[in-house]
């Protein structure tokens, strides 16, 4: 089995006192999803989209409300990283994602953290290693979780906190795929609490404008131009859609019937699946 240290990343830190709306910023700027917190040369946690998504509707307590920009990363930050040594394998990477349902793991070496491997680090070694081997429905996830189009925002965040899940399907009453909004579409969202009600306001994406609706539904933040893929495809197709930036999840679909989705945990199951069957 392949090292971590082949397909690692190299992590980007904040500082434990920094604002939440600068490691957002870092986020977007970067395409990333996630950024290793410090304090004083210590690594002390890490900042997932998911924890920024999750802590904008949460409605107690008080401090969650405020603007990004006077929220400190320390209050949302994610505690008791799990960590491996530079030398680890990939399975035993992909174990510990399934064990601990994460998405990242530090690779150490003498307590200095020298990389992080990811679940976009399992994909690739996945692409180059099992072309022809899976087919999308071998490994596609039939249990998704999914909304209306008049939905809540709110409630599209429960839901996949209930789920822990990166993304939730948009369907109309047939089954038909509508959109996808994952855990990168919520960090264009964000409370004003100036407002008497509660207004949203999204990031536009380029422009950087606001947009401001009494109450944002699932219809007005989804993405409707997600890739797809068939059931009978290869799974590695997926894969490397799955290595873009912001593409947590591929939708499979079959005559326009959203059928299941493929997430990089399917990939990291799949590889562990891979490792205990021979025993790596």
């Amino acid at each position: 089995m392949v090292g971590c240290s082949e397909y690692m990343e190299e992590p980007l830190f904040v500082n434990v006192n920094d604002t939440l709306a600068r490691a957002r910023n870092i986020m977007i700027e970067r395409k990333v999803d996630r950024l290793l917190v410090e304090d004083e040369g210590r690594l002390v946690g890490i900042l997932t989209l998911k924890d920024i998504a999750r802590r904008l509707f949460t409605s107690s307590p008080a401090w969650r409300r405020r603007p990004i920009d006077e929220i400190l990363v320390g209050r949302i930050m994610s505690q008791n990283l799990k960590t491996l040594p530079s030398d680890a394998q990939i399975a035993e990477a992909a174990r510990l994602m399934i064990a601990e349902d994460i998405g990242s793991i530090p690779l150490l070496d003498a307590d200095q953290v020298i990389g992080l491997v990811t679940r976009i680090g399992i994909c690739r070694y996945f692409i180059e290693h099992y072309e022809g081997m899976y087919k999308v429905r071998d490994i596609m996830n039939k249990r998704f979780p999914h909304v209306k189009p008049t939905h809540t925002v709110a409630h599209v965040i429960k839901l996949m906190d209930k789920e822990r899940s990166d993304w939730v399907a948009v369907i109309d009453p047939s089954d038909k795929l509508l959109g996808i909004i994952s855990t990168e579409t919520l960090t264009y969202v964000s409370v004003n609490p100036e407002k008497t009600e509660q207004i949203i306001s999204i990031y536009a994406r380029e422009g950087r404008e606001y947009k401001y609706l009494p109450l944002l539904t699932a219809e007005d933040i989804m993405d409707r131009n997600y890739p797809k893929v068939a059931p009978n495809g290869d799974a590695v197709k997926a894969a490397e859609i799955l290595i873009q930036p912001g593409k947590v999840v591929v939708p499979v679909v079959s005559n326009e019937i959203l059928r299941g989705g493929v997430s990089r945990k399917e990939i990291v199951r799949c590889v562990l699946n891979e490792s205990v069957k021979y025993h790596v």
